[in-house]
């Protein structure tokens, strides 16, 4: 993806917080919403608000408070404040498709390791998270604890702590970016949920079946379908 279309994306941050500023007819010199809130319309963690803020008040484009909230920095040129925002964000982010692109270097391995390595106890973990999926397949935060416990099972099945660190990483990145913003935006959501459902099966299935190389090839399948998704999210913001 070339750095334009990075931008443009993470562009939606500021755009919703450019929303939000609108609505409640704030100037520079007036209080922006509070981290919980701003993270509640934006739908990413209160950590990556906190470090989103924290950087632009080290820039001069945000002023902090104490005890008093975070505020719209005076400026020259009071039209540019958000353009300014906007931009060091973008610059700052990780686009959603490297994320997937270093699952797809990543989580292959670990399911392949996994499959190689399983036993009783982690075959029985792993299906009780699957039992847990078909529970969950309405709710959304069930969802995602879900499908964070069980890729971070495989990871754990692998025997491999520096996978296990890494897919650490990728679950930081994810909570701190637009991804879980966008994917919620996939057509066919409900559709899709359900085939992830299928494919985590499929991936459990050949882990405790011990078929590594069909376990590493499940899983491929299953996090480029999540890639290829995102690409089209992400696209329809280009339009």
């Amino acid at each position: 993806m070339d750095t334009g279309k990075t931008q443009k994306i993470y562009s939606i941050i500021m755009t919703r917080l450019d929303q939000l500023i609108k609505e409640r007819n704030l100037q520079p010199g007036d209080r922006i919403p509070s981290e919980r809130d701003l993270a509640t319309q934006l739908s990413v963690s209160r950590a990556s608000v906190h470090q989103a803020i924290a950087a632009q008040v080290a820039k001069g484009l945000l002023e902090s408070r104490q005890g008093d909230g975070t505020y719209i920095r005076r400026t020259e040129e009071p039209g540019r404040t958000l353009q300014q925002l906007g931009e060091s964000i973008a610059r700052e982010q990780i686009s959603p498709i490297d994320i997937d692109e270093a699952r797809l270097l990543i989580e292959c391995e670990s399911a392949r390791l996994c499959a190689l390595k399983a036993d009783a106890k982690t075959c029985e973990k792993l299906k009780s998270l699957l039992e847990r999926h078909r529970i969950a397949t309405g709710t959304d935060t069930s969802l995602e604890v879900m499908n964070h416990d069980l890729h971070q099972a495989i990871a754990e099945g692998s025997g491999n702590r520096a996978l296990e660190k890494l897919q650490n990483c990728i679950w930081e990145m994810l909570a701190g970016n637009m991804w879980q913003y966008l994917k919620k935006s996939v057509n066919n959501r409900i559709e899709t949920v359900r085939l992830h459902l299928d494919q985590h099966e499929e991936i459990v299935a050949a882990i405790c079946e011990h078929d590594s190389e069909k376990a590493a090839r499940k899983m491929r399948e299953h996090l480029t379908n999540i890639k290829e998704n995102m690409s089209e999210v992400m696209d329809s913001y280009q339009k």
